[in-house]
């Protein structure tokens, strides 16, 4: 396999991309033996070391023990061929192992005998009389090497160097032919003559051969066959020596002997050699020069040799080769010399081809075996659509909805040929008429969008590739289905090189939206098929969640995209994307119940996601949360939020994990709504005062922390119904956000309360951070039941939480006493104006000393020693303050202040807390 697999790559690139197709296709041939010498040496040692194991296959206690033994050398006696089979034969007797005169060593036979062999209806019967390069057994059905052989079978039996003789020997005829058409040797005549004369040798000699080297005499048929085809070829084009017709008859007649060989045979190998020799003859021969209705023609009567064999025998490695040889020089062929004026006469041949092959592969779901009647060759049903209408595509480009008549002609006759295997072909050809009748659906659903938009690759990928994997999910093979999921990627990109450059089009019926779309289901499609598992051992289940969410995104993508062109950045935007949402997640959820499909449970519940996100575009296009139908579109999106929350829970289940995150951050999304809507309404009734629309963004959330701890038990569901969730749980993130509002206040706000006039702690701005500080401790420091219920205590639901809040109303107060400075004093709000002030000093040493003194006469009265350690230490703070800050001011009355009220304040202290509480053990410190 790996000689012509390579030799045939090299002249494809190279003849492609390079213009020069000698080298590469000499080094692929070279570097494919190589590779195949090395392959069979190996092979080699490992069948020399099992037959010194013995025949029977069992191992002695110690070898099982110790482990295999190394390979043995390959000088080491070797078994007779007959010893290579499965079943154990009689001992031969000494002159039997003895070679014969003129046999070849006994390790070229074991070398002979490694050759996989061939399977099913491709296999060439066994000969009646010894043979020296017979094939071995049939590789048992369980065997790992089973899909390598059926890969590689036409090409790996026999003699490897036979086998590239004869290659090398046909290209050697051609290189002869060309060089003698240049230097004028001999006439043209005689020359063509010696050379057919050759290729008949060839053929007779393996004809007469067949008997006793099956393999060898095939190869030598099919050298012939493929001269031959050369030889009339030239004649016909290099020289015209013979016309057109008498060509054509010639090689029909050709093509009709080497098929009849084959079957004859049941020679699989000879007709793939026949007919890539007859399909490389025009390439090798051609000048450039000669004209494509003699080429295609030529191509036709091969393809109608390859359907009459398909009619006797199912050889999917000839369909195959002849399908590859006969598109990808058509596309080559196109790709350099197509013109449009050359449609009226390649349109046909291109129909012709493509009917020719959509009946081969129905010949080969027929003529299977009794058991496997109906197999669906994947690479023709759907190669055949791919490639076909990839090659129609060019053809019409340039005419107005060329495309989307062919996509139409192509869904009639796919769909009338499903429709006439539902009716004929019984229940076995089932898959194969379900396959025509998905492809006739492709083609139909193509035709719309083809005929407002051109742009028709990544729609007809997607499909293909989901077709691709629903069949190699159907018939369990790995090769169709990771071409499906290549195709996905494809699709993807030819979209995006699609749009890159779209003109405006008709909303919503365009071939944007509609590839889009297509991609989004197709991908869709992949990951259900990946769930249900419904046929074939589908190894790739895991790729289900990566494929929904690959079809999901597109989904999104391709609607917002279109919203976005159609709408624009306009506060419509907003209601628009929305309506998308919740259509999009109430669809997940009826069709996770529809197909079922518990995948879907995610992107049903994803919708209050979205409308976090649509919060961005909000902020940027609106003023208000509620501004014209903006109040509709978050009604609607939050109603469905709590209808799928609804249909997600199960009975009396507790709600946890994903669906408790979703009913506390629906709170959330509430709460940030009405906060921005007060916001505008108190900045709309106050204008030019910042701080109204500021104080919106505390009051909300702590009248929603009030609500949910006091009336929860009051509120519809889902409050009441899960009371615990949204009293403990739900506020969590909201008295985080109140604790951060109080920080930035203290630290930012000016506190302006136009047009009131400013007061200290009675102004709005400090009112709501009171507020705030109030439901904050209410919240963290709650009151509980104990035992059955009689008794009541307190308890920090965070042991942090006194300490942050004493920090908190620490900053406040100070944040306060600033602010007053600020606005009565007249200062500028600036730390550095504000703390050169002696006025400013002076007020801060005092209400330090106030605070220390009122911790340390808290700590006294609840007999806590935390509360009066802390106002010690403020007091300490405020004496070092004194005689580092405030004593630099001399002579000024704020110093004198300062230094009076706090002494009075120490000695306050000193007369009803002098020292810390006592320990609960009853000793002091």
């Amino acid at each position: 396999m790996w000689p012509i697999a390579l030799a045939l790559l090299g002249f494809i690139v190279g003849g492609a991309l390079l213009g020069e197709w000698l080298g590469p296709t000499l080094a692929g041939l070279t570097l494919g033996l190589v590779v195949e010498v090395r392959r069979r040496l190996s092979a080699l040692e490992r069948d020399v070391w099992r037959l010194r194991l013995g025949e029977s296959g069992t191992r002695s206690a110690t070898e099982r023990s110790v482990g295999p033994r190394p390979p043995a050398p390959l000088s080491v006696p070797a078994p007779t061929a007959a010893e290579l089979s499965p079943a154990t034969p009689p001992k031969p007797s000494a002159s039997r192992l003895a070679p014969s005169r003129g046999d070849p060593p006994i390790e070229t036979d074991i070398l002979d005998h490694l050759d996989e062999p061939p399977v099913d209806d491709e296999s060439p019967p066994p000969a009646t009389a010894p043979s020296r390069d017979r094939a071995p057994a049939p590789t048992p059905p369980d065997s790992p090497n089973l899909r390598w052989t059926r890969a590689r079978e036409w090409l790996l039996e026999g003699n490897l160097m036979v086998r590239a003789g004869v290659v090398v020997l046909f290209f050697g005829v051609a290189f002869l032919l060309k060089l003698a058409a240049e230097n004028a040797w001999l006439p043209v005549e005689l020359r063509l003559a010696g050379v057919g004369l050759g290729g008949v040798a060839l053929l007779g000699l393996g004809w007469r051969l067949r008997g006793s080297r099956p393999l060898y005499s095939l190869a030598l048929q099919g050298g012939g066959v493929g001269i031959l085809y050369l030889t009339v070829f030239a004649a016909l084009r290099l020289y015209g020596l013979i016309p057109p017709g008498l060509a054509f008859a010639v090689l029909a007649v050709l093509a009709a002997c080497s098929a009849a060989l084959a079957v004859l045979q049941n020679a699989p190998v000879l007709a793939v050699l026949g007919a890539a020799g007859g399909f490389l003859a025009p390439v090798l021969a051609s000048t450039g020069r000669g004209s494509h209705i003699a080429l295609f023609s030529y191509y036709l009567v091969l393809n109608l040799g390859i359907l009459g064999i398909a009619w006797f025998r199912s050889w999917r490695s000839l369909n195959l080769t002849g399908f590859a040889f006969t598109f990808v020089i058509a596309g080559l062929w196109g790709d350099r010399f197509y013109r449009p004026e050359h449609f009226s006469t390649t349109e046909p041949f291109l129909i012709a081809f493509s009917v020719l092959y959509v009946a081969i592969a129905v010949l080969y779901a027929l003529r299977q075996p009794e058991g496997r009647r109906g197999l669906v060759d994947p690479g023709l049903v759907l190669g055949v659509p791919l490639v076909g209408f990839a090659l129609q595509a060019a053809l019409v480009q340039g005419m107005e909805y060329g495309l989307a008549w062919s996509a139409l002609a192509a869904a009639v006759f796919y769909v009338a040929l499903a429709g006439l295997g539902f009716a004929r072909w019984g229940a076995p050809m089932r898959l194969l008429a379900e396959s025509f009748l998905a492809i006739g659906v492709v083609f139909a659903t193509l035709a719309v969008p083809l005929a407002l938009d051109a742009r028709w690759t990544s729609g007809m990928w997607a499909l293909e590739g989901a077709a691709m994997v629903w069949i190699g999910g159907r018939q369990g093979r790995l090769a169709p289905r990771l071409f499906g999921y290549l195709l996905q990627v494809g699709a993807a990109l030819a979209w995006i090189r699609a749009a890159w450059e779209a003109p405006p089009e008709l909303p919503l019926f365009n071939g944007i939206l509609l590839g889009a779309v297509i991609v989004a289901v197709s991908g869709l499609f992949i990951a259900w098929r990946l769930q249900c598992r419904q046929s074939g051992p589908i190894r790739e289940d895991w790729l289900c969640r990566p494929f929904l969410a690959w079809g999901l995104l597109w989904w999104y993508g391709a609607w917002i995209g279109e919203i976005v062109d159609r709408i624009g950045l306009e506060p419509r935007l907003v209601p628009a994307l929305a309506l998308c949402f919740v259509g999009s997640s109430l669809l997940a959820d009826r069709l996770r119940t529809v197909l079922p499909w518990n995948d879907l449970r995610l992107p049903a519940l994803s919708l209050l996601p979205l409308l976090y996100l649509l919060l961005v575009p909000a902020a940027w296009l609106l003023d208000r949360p509620f501004e014209d139908w903006a109040l509709a579109a978050w009604v609607a999106g939050l109603s469905g939020h709590l209808y799928l929350l609804r249909r997600a829970e199960s009975g009396d289940v507790p709600v946890v994990g994903l669906l408790a995150l979703l009913h506390q951050a629906g709170v959330w999304l509430i709460l940030i709504l009405l906060s921005w809507e007060l916001a505008w309404w108190l900045d709309r009734l106050v204008q030019g005062a910042g701080t109204w629309s500021h104080i919106a963004w505390a009051l909300v959330p702590t009248a929603g922390m009030l609500a949910l701890r006091y009336l929860d038990a009051r509120l519809p569901w889902p409050i009441s119904a899960h009371p615990r969730l949204y009293r403990d749980h739900a506020p969590v993130p909201v008295a985080i956000f109140l604790w951060a509002w109080v920080l930035f206040s203290c630290l930012w706000s000016r506190g302006g309360s136009d047009p009131l006039p400013y007061v200290p702690l009675i102004n709005p701005l400090d009112i709501a951070i009171g507020l705030a500080l109030v439901v904050l401790t209410d919240w963290l420091y709650p009151t509980g039941k104990k035992g059955d219920g009689a008794a009541q205590q307190r308890a920090w639901r965070y042991p942090f939480a006194p300490g942050a809040l004493g920090l908190t109303l620490f900053l406040w107060l100070n944040s306060a006493w600033l602010r007053t400075a600020h606005h009565w004093l007249g200062l500028p709000f600036s730390p550095d104006a504000l703390l050169q002030s002696q006025t400013v000093q002076a007020g801060l040493s005092v209400l330090w000393a106030l605070a220390g003194l009122g911790c340390m006469l808290l700590g006294s009265r609840l007999g806590q020693r935390q509360p009066w350690l802390a106002g010690a230490g403020l007091m300490v703070a405020v004496v070092l303050k004194l005689f580092l800050v405030d004593l630099s001011a001399a002579g000024t009355l704020a110093r004198i202040v300062s230094f009076l009220s706090v002494g009075v304040l120490l000695l306050v202290v000193g007369y009803f807390s002098p020292l810390p509480p006592r320990a609960r053990d009853g000793s002091r410190p």
